[in-house]
């Protein structure tokens, strides 16, 4: 029905995060989720937040 890429959207939105999608006929698609990260001690003192880039991808057999 496309409502849980809406939710999903959403949830990024609100966390000032980013979805960007890539897909290829016959290979697959692929969602990037881009979230800021904020170190504990860097939020502490207003620092800048850094992003960690975590990439899982789905084999044809639908295995992590």
């Amino acid at each position: 029905t496309g409502l849980g890429l809406m939710v999903s959207y959403k949830i990024v939105d609100n966390h000032q995060g980013s979805i960007q999608v890539t897909s290829r006929l016959g290979k697959g698609t692929t969602f990037e989720i881009v979230l800021p990260y904020l170190e504990p001690a860097a939020e502490a003192e207003g620092g800048p937040g850094k992003v960690t880039r975590i990439r899982r991808s789905r084999t044809d057999e639908g295995k992590l």
